[in-house]
C-alpha cells in the first residue's frame, strides 16, 4: 500500500514539475494577475493529486486532463470574480483630454462585434479559432485538446477564419452605414 502511494507521489511530483510553470503562464493570461494565476494553479494540481488515479490515458493525455481541470477552475474562477473599479482612477481617464471619446466608443464597437462574429460561428471553428488566437497553442496542441488531426486543425482554421472575415466585413459595413 505504501509503495503505491509512494509511485502516485513520484510520478505527480514529475507531472507537476513537467506543467506547473506552464500551468501559471497559461492561467496569468488569462487573468492578469500573477497572484490569482499561481492561486488557481495550486488548486488545480491539488484537484490533480487528488485525482490522479481516476486519470485514463486512454482517453486522453495527461495535458488535455489538465487542460480540462484548468478550465473548468478558470470558468469558476470568472464567474466569482468581483470587479472593483477605482473612481479616481476612472475621473482621471475622463477629465485628460488627450482621450478620444471618439476613438474609445469605436474600438468598444469593434470588440462588440469580434465577440458577436465569434459567437455565431460553429462550436469548432470557434474553438480552434480560441485555442490559435486566443490561447496561443500550436497546431498539434489543437489538435490533440480537439481529438483530430494537425492538417484537420489548419483546414478548420482556414474556413473559420474564411467565415469570420465575411462577417467582419458585413459588420464594418453595417457600422459604416449606421
Amino acid at each position: 500500500m505504501l509503495e503505491l502511494y509512494m509511485d502516485k507521489q513520484r510520478n505527480f511530483s514529475e507531472f507537476y514539475g513537467q506543467y506547473y510553470d506552464r500551468t501559471v503562464s497559461y492561467i496569468e493570461k488569462r487573468l492578469r494577475n500573477i497572484q490569482e494565476a499561481e492561486d488557481l494553479a495550486e488548486d488545480v494540481f491539488l484537484y490533480c493529486f487528488a485525482h490522479y488515479e481516476e486519470y485514463d490515458p486512454e482517453k486522453s493525455s495527461r495535458l488535455t486532463w489538465l487542460y480540462v481541470i484548468i478550465n473548468s477552475r478558470l470558468k469558476n474562477a470568472y464567474r466569482d470574480r468581483k470587479y472593483y473599479v477605482d473612481l479616481e482612477s476612472v475621473a482621471g481617464v475622463l477629465s485628460d483630454t488627450s482621450v478620444d471619446m471618439d476613438m474609445c466608443l469605436y474600438l468598444e464597437q469593434v470588440g462588440h462585434a469580434v465577440r458577436k462574429i465569434l459567437e455565431k460561428l460553429p462550436s469548432r471553428q470557434r474553438k480552434v479559432i480560441e485555442l490559435r488566437y486566443f490561447e496561443e497553442r500550436s497546431s498539434e496542441e489543437a489538435a490533440e485538446i480537439m481529438q483530430t488531426t494537425p492538417g484537420n486543425i489548419r483546414v478548420m482554421l482556414n474556413r473559420a477564419l474564411k467565415k469570420f472575415g465575411q462577417e467582419y466585413e458585413k459588420q464594418m459595413e453595417d457600422m459604416s452605414n449606421g
